[in-house]
């Protein structure tokens, strides 16, 4: 116990260390003896009375801080610096555009099927309703990136980058519901979604990255691939099954298409700038766990969020979109807050 308490009382010098100079020289050593006591007090008390110090502390402290940084007026240089800036940038583009790709998408794919007399998997002219469904949708979505990301003198670019980048998982992912899912049986198909969800994250962390390099060699292998992925993802798991028609055949297939649109997308972003790696890593990485938390709140709170599944009902096209929106919020704040790091000390080092 007593090692326990040392630990915690480090981890609280740290945290004392984040509040202005001023403040930490006139209270800092003051705070730091009242939590050392409250803590041997506490701890006294039982475990479950030191947890409940904890977290009352760890309510406080944040209040506290804020304070501290408002009365000497650091406040408003926190929000003004780039990694914030683009933190909301992030949340808000991010957010919105997920939001539009699920809502535009999904509405004009399945008014197309409609209008063609097809239904799921109906062969090329559900794949063209599926171009045009998530073309449109990447559009839209690549016009709020480019309004919140883009330079007023390269917005054309921003434009151009974004619609490819949010089209190429997109429509990938419309393509291999076509012709995998019905395929599959449910932890197949959950686990299958999860990874589809890695390279959607993994693709936008390459689209901030290509967009803010606007080196324009980058360019040509997103219009290669924007053509090819979702063809690709139509045809290559059917050519793995070589003759024998099993799920677990379409699984692994799948599964291997989708890590090699991954890795094209880490090869591309090195080319440009090995720093932005970790832009295209934590999207991969965060995204699945987001959605993973997101849907074990809902569980936890006992929250079901299914809806009347009349596919052409807008109203239900634009919940679907708002369903999105918190998964959006989490991943943006996360990936604006390390795109803007990285360039600010991009311009730190130029």
């Amino acid at each position: 116990m007593k090692g326990f308490l040392r630990a915690i009382t480090r981890i609280y010098a740290r945290l004392v260390s984040l509040f202005p100079p001023k403040f930490r020289q006139d209270f800092g050593e003051e705070m730091q003896v009242v939590f050392s006591e409250m803590l041997s007090h506490a701890a006294g008390q039982g475990k479950w009375r030191l947890a409940v110090a904890c977290a009352h502390e760890l309510i406080d402290f944040p209040v506290l801080l804020v304070r501290a940084h408002l009365e000497e007026k650091h406040m408003n240089a926190i929000f003004r610096s780039q990694p914030v800036r683009f933190a909301f940038r992030g949340l808000v583009g991010l957010s919105l555009g997920l939001a539009c790709l699920r809502s535009i998408s999904m509405y004009i794919v399945y008014w197309l099927s409609t209008s063609f007399g097809g239904q799921m998997g109906a062969g090329w002219l559900h794949v063209l309703a599926v171009f045009a469904g998530c073309g449109t949708a990447a559009l839209a979505a690549g016009l709020v990136f480019a309004l919140l990301f883009g330079e007023r003198t390269h917005m054309g670019w921003y434009v151009l980058v974004g619609t490819l980048g949010w089209f190429i998982p997109q429509g990938s992912l419309y393509v291999l519901n076509m012709s995998l899912y019905n395929q599959l049986d449910v932890e197949q198909s959950s686990m299958l979604s999860y990874v589809v969800l890695a390279l959607m994250g993994g693709f936008i962390g390459m689209m901030l990255c290509v967009a803010n390099s606007k080196r324009r060699f980058s360019l040509w292998p997103l219009i290669a691939a924007a053509f090819l992925f979702p063809i690709l993802s139509f045809f290559l798991p059917k050519l793995f099954i070589l003759g024998v028609y099993t799920s677990r055949s379409f699984y692994f297939a799948t599964i291997l298409l989708l890590a090699l649109f991954l890795a094209g997308a880490v090869f591309l972003t090195i080319k440009i700038d090995r720093r932005g790696l970790w832009m295209v890593l934590a999207g991969a990485i965060s995204y699945p766990l987001i959605v993973y938390l997101y849907n074990l709140l809902l569980q936890l709170l006992h929250i079901h969020l299914a809806m009347p599944g009349n596919s052409l009902n807008a109203v239900y096209q634009i919940k679907a979109g708002l369903l999105i929106l918190p998964e959006g919020i989490v991943l943006g704040l996360l990936l604006g807050l390390i795109f803007g790091w990285q360039s600010r000390a991009t311009r730190a080092s130029a």
